[in-house]
């Protein structure tokens, strides 16, 4: 579900369709990028969307090109989507693609950036070029990073 509310009081539901609900989500440089991906026994359904008011919704771009959709974030500013084929970064003006692949979750706060995929882990003051600081023994399904 979408809601929306212009005092915290009262929300209305923009709709988004199908069956399963958006769990990804990010703000950044005027736009929301909120979007899933869910398991149907035959590969990943995927619905991404765009919005600058959160009230009239776009399919993403670039949704025909990609099967998997990991991770929706804010990275430096940017809102940043990653895909089975790289990412998609908005700049606040338009969606450009690189090549690169990126940790399946990804988390930044004062400059600093941790992310994971399964048992990796990586950290780095650039998000676009992580190292890899320990392979652990269990895989890691979410998690937080920030400072108090």
């Amino acid at each position: 579900m979408i809601a929306t509310s212009s005092d915290g009081d009262t929300w209305s539901d923009q709709g988004q369709g199908g069956e399963r609900g958006i769990n990804k989500l990010a703000y950044g440089r005027g736009l929301y990028v909120v979007g899933s991906q869910n398991w149907n026994g035959d590969g990943f359904d995927i619905r991404c969307y765009t919005s600058t008011d959160a009230e009239s919704w776009a399919e993403c771009p670039f949704l025909g090109d990609i099967d998997r959709l990991a991770m929706i974030a804010v990275l430096g500013g940017d809102v940043v989507v990653s895909t089975n084929s790289g990412y998609e970064l908005w700049d606040g003006s338009s969606w450009t693609h690189d090549d690169t692949e990126l940790p399946g979750t990804l988390l930044g706060a004062d400059g600093e950036y941790v992310g994971a995929q399964g048992t990796r882990r990586y950290y780095g003051s650039d998000w676009r070029a992580l190292e890899q600081v320990t392979d652990a023994e269990r895989g890691l399904r979410d998690m937080a990073f920030g400072h108090l």
